[in-house]
């Protein structure tokens, strides 16, 4: 509807949708932004490796049952009941599913190429601290390798066995949080992907109001396509990252996992007296976050609008 009163003149400006606005002659129109494009990617819920609260009334008291934990699910590492070579089977797991995405093919299919991928959440690849060095390129042939590398003793849920990943695939879901075509469409496209190398997947779109108690509750467990509370191309490289990803916000919103490393991370860029020593302490987030593959990135969509020269 917006795309259609531009383009009569019943208004001379407006916010569009890229694959809408790929439609406009740009020779009559102009596309202007502020730079701030929101970022798309993936959050692995049920990673809680946090013991103890970290703030709020209940500060060092030890945290309640982590029920993500009762089902042994492929992505999830659990460092109590399994010890080191869950975390790190979940780990190769969470890496697989990272690779399996064509980033390029999402941004020019969905975002008509207006937009710019995304490798690692909260960090921009345009950005001249970005070096290359946390990327995750498509490659679905080392995605479904990492997968059988594994000892498939996790749960598989209803996944069939003829396929290319025999008894190592396994069932998974993916949610877009709710309320943005853009975040269901970029589901659909992960699903998909995901299928592709042999997994059974499910693309999840329900309303977030249903999904929110799982996120405060932190009961949830399916990876979800969000921005989660800071995913904006425009943030400072030191703008202190992780504070949803601790259990300072127990009782409000949370990206889904918890981890010790990310509280002592965000605190240090928290309370960094200067840039330089934010950045170091970014830095080293965003090797953390790599490394155990917690939120890779997709797709940054420009925050555009549009008028009539």
């Amino acid at each position: 509807t917006r795309l259609a009163l531009l383009r009569t003149g019943d208004v001379d400006m407006a916010s569009l949708e890229p694959k809408d606005a790929a439609k406009l002659d740009m020779s009559e129109f102009t596309q202007s932004n502020s730079g701030g494009s929101t970022q798309h990617g993936l959050f692995f819920s049920g990673n809680l490796w946090e013991d103890v609260y970290a703030g709020g009334p209940q500060k060092g008291e030890t945290l309640p049952t982590k029920a993500t934990f009762v089902h042994d699910l492929p992505w999830i590492g659990s460092p109590g009941k399994h010890g080191d070579d869950d975390m790190e089977q979940a780990s190769a797991i969470r890496r697989a599913l990272a690779l399996a995405i064509d980033r390029d093919l999402v941004n020019e299919s969905l975002v008509a190429g207006l937009g710019n991928v995304v490798h690692v959440m909260y960090f921009s690849a345009l950005h001249p601290n970005w070096t290359g060095e946390h990327e995750y390129a498509y490659d679905p042939d080392e995605a479904q390798r990492l997968i059988m590398a594994q000892d498939p003793d996790y749960q598989k849920g209803s996944a069939g066995k003829d396929g290319p990943l025999g008894g190592n695939a396994f069932e998974i879901s993916v949610y877009a949080q709710g309320g943005s075509p853009m975040r269901d469409e970029i589901a659909a496209a992960v699903a998909g992907f995901w299928a592709d190398i042999g997994l059974t997947t499910f693309a999840l779109k329900f309303s977030y109001q249903t999904f929110r108690p799982t996120v405060v509750g932190r009961t949830n467990t399916h990876p979800w396509v969000t921005s989660c509370d800071k995913g904006k191309e425009s943030n400072p490289w030191y703008f202190p990252k992780g504070l949803v990803q601790t259990t300072l916000t127990r009782g409000g919103f949370g990206c889904g996992f918890e981890s010790p490393e990310i509280l002592d991370l965000y605190t240090r860029m928290a309370e960094a007296p200067d840039t330089a020593v934010a950045t170091k302490a970014a830095n080293e987030y965003l090797d953390y976050v790599y490394e155990w593959n917690l939120q890779p990135g997709i797709v940054a969509v420009p925050d555009a609008f549009y008028f009539n020269n």
